[in-house]
């Protein structure tokens, strides 16, 4: 009778716990594993930027360098250029200076 009916439901009852702790448990595993994931997940992370700043930081040197000698090469280019417009004038000024000494 009613007895039966009241252990029959206790015993559904603990059985629907039983499972009920059993999935606890069984989402306790996959959380940690995930936890350890998203821990591997962000020391990768942190390295990549590590890197990335380092990179970023020899990029921007490297770039710093490159405008310094780029001007230092306008600066050259500049002289040389300077030097051959000398040159071509004392040329033309010699080749003048010996059509004028044939001539005497």
């Amino acid at each position: 009778g009613q007895n039966e009916r009241v252990t029959l439901q206790l015993r559904e009852k603990k059985e629907e716990l039983k499972k009920l702790t059993s999935h606890r448990e069984e989402i306790g595993v996959t959380l940690y594993g995930a936890q350890q994931q998203l821990a591997k997940l962000q020391v990768q992370l942190d390295e990549m930027h590590d890197k990335f700043a380092m990179v970023h930081t020899g990029r921007m040197q490297d770039e710093d360098k490159l405008k310094q000698i780029t001007a230092s090469w306008e600066k050259k280019k500049q002289d040389v250029d300077a030097a051959t417009k000398r040159l071509t004038k004392s040329q033309d000024e010699l080749n003048q200076l010996n059509i004028t000494l044939r001539q005497v």
